[in-house]
């Protein structure tokens, strides 16, 4: 009767993705998620501006017979 040999590279393999996964897992809950989910800081001088101000654009700025310029 013949014995059949068996390795432990499927165990090894599982314990390496078991190990991985975890890994894996305490990184997006540890670094990506809190970071994706904070809101950017913004000066208050930006949100509430003192001034106003007046953009214009000046007529000649674009020439009509241009393709690309989609008018």
């Amino acid at each position: 009767m013949s014995t059949t040999t068996s390795s432990h590279a499927y165990g090894i393999g599982v314990i390496a993705l078991i190990i991985g996964m975890g890994a894996s897992v305490v990184f997006y809950t540890s670094f990506y998620l809190p970071e994706s989910l904070e809101k950017p800081s913004v000066d208050i001088h930006i949100l509430e501006p003192t001034e106003n101000f007046i953009i214009s654009i000046a007529e000649a700025g674009i020439e009509l017979n241009q393709p690309e310029a989609g008018i």
